[in-house]
């Protein structure tokens, strides 16, 4: 059991662990508590959309998911993936995402949406930049219960997942962070994580951690 160290007063001890099935509904309803469409295109879709992907985020041998619950009720989670999860994800919730869709008709006006659908489903275009011969790993969704914040739990549950992905012999690991977000690109950097300037954009950064080198986070 991981517990806070240095808990802020009236903070209450929380587990880290693995998620499991029984934890699907859990996890969905704590991503579209926490996430803005803004932040993650996927609450468009409804519960419809993120049960099935976090059951596969779960389920699937190329991924994992680690919760932090208090009492049973879970108030954060990290997910990964053995690459970089978005092409995936998208390919392996296919029918989850048409039915979204049909329940959510306006989505598929979506700039993004349909930007992102049709990069996932179809991968680069010629003339476009090739993808990564050896992907690193990839740190999906992270998101701690608003009740939470300024507690060790976001830490708690990057060191877990970079544990686990010791375990399953992931060489590096990547996380995209918002340019604003200064307390999780701290984090990241306090656990090891570098910023890897090549693949900036304007509104993110993207942060990895060798694995293999024996540095961050628990190693």
């Amino acid at each position: 059991m991981a517990t806070e160290n240095e808990k802020p007063e009236g903070a209450k001890e929380f587990e880290v662990r693995l998620a499991q099935p029984g934890d699907v509904d859990q996890l969905a309803a704590l991503h579209q508590a926490t996430f803005t469409p803004q932040e993650h295109l996927l609450i468009l879709f409804g519960t419809t959309v993120l049960r099935p992907i976090y059951r596969w985020f779960v389920d699937s041998p190329e991924t994992f998911t680690v919760a932090a619950s208090v009492a049973g009720r879970i108030v954060g989670l990290c997910t990964a993936c053995d690459r970089p999860y978005n092409g995936p994800m998208v390919r392996r919730n296919r029918l989850a995402l048409a039915l979204g869709a049909l329940r959510h008709p306006g989505v598929l006006f979506h700039p993004e949406i349909q930007r992102r659908l049709k990069a996932a489903l179809t991968g680069p275009k010629k003339g476009e930049a090739a993808a990564e011969t050896d992907p690193p790993a990839q740190f999906g969704f992270l998101a701690v219960h608003r009740e939470y914040h300024g507690t060790p739990v976001a830490e708690a549950l990057l060191r877990r997942a970079v544990e686990e992905c010791r375990v399953r012999q992931w060489r590096r690991v990547r996380a995209g962070v918002y340019k604003q977000n200064l307390p999780a690109r701290f984090m990241y950097s306090k656990l090891g994580f570098q910023e890897n300037k090549a693949l900036r954009t304007e509104q993110m950064v993207f942060v990895e951690l060798d694995l293999c080198n024996g540095n961050g986070a628990d190693s």
